[in-house]
């Protein structure tokens, strides 16, 4: 099990310079009724094929916030589960299962940013996140930046693991280009079905 100090940078970054992508989320606007605040991290089952964490601090809330908007978009083809192994320390927010092959599985880890640091030209990652997305075998996996006004997204690589790190507040990050990276909430969803390999058409010609 991993341990406090290896935890992911993402609560660690808020006093990088203004050209680094940090994690200022606390002007984010909740339109979402998804609060539940009783003490306990046990993911809340939905037989729609959505699952939610039961929310104690403001990073369950804006992952459960995600999840309900991806799952609009998706919910024809795929589950998804927030917080799949009750695990506090696991490296990626999201499970994502296709419903047409259960056995089709991705991840997908979020990052919520407020939208005044949309025009940063870099985005962080922990590099201790990157080793165990490896490590476990989650490397079917998108790296997703949200700053409400736009998405930003990466697809992991192992070769990540390898990139130059450098020190904020104590943590080892990365920095990922965001001139690689793909935009925009239709993309990833189109992604998704690509690395799930889910044919759209199979479900219309029923």
């Amino acid at each position: 099990m991993l341990t406090q100090s290896n935890k992911e940078d993402e609560d660690n970054t808020t006093n990088t310079t203004n050209n680094t992508d940090t994690t200022d989320n606390t002007n984010t606007t909740d339109n979402t009724n998804t609060t539940d605040n009783t003490n306990t991290t046990k993911t809340t089952n939905n037989t729609t094929g959505l699952s939610l964490k039961r929310v104690i601090n403001y990073t369950d809330k804006q992952e459960n916030m995600f999840a309900i908007r991806l799952y609009k978009l998706i919910n024809k083809y795929c589950k998804i589960n927030v917080d799949f192994n009750g695990d506090k320390f696991c490296p990626v927010d999201y499970k994502i299962t296709s419903k047409q092959d259960k056995n089709n599985v991705m991840y997908l880890e979020l990052k919520s940013r407020d939208k005044k640091y949309v025009n940063v030209p870099t985005f962080l990652m922990g590099h201790t996140k990157m080793i165990n997305i490896n490590t476990r075998q989650y490397n079917n996996c998108m790296l997703v930046w949200d700053f409400d006004i736009k998405l930003f997204f990466f697809k992991y690589d192992v070769k990540l693991t390898k990139y130059k790190q450098k020190i904020i507040q104590n943590s080892k990050c990365i920095e990922i280009n965001k001139s690689i990276c793909s935009i925009g909430m239709d993309n990833l969803v189109n992604e998704i079905y690509k690395n799930l390999n889910i044919d759209i058409n199979m479900n219309n010609s029923q």
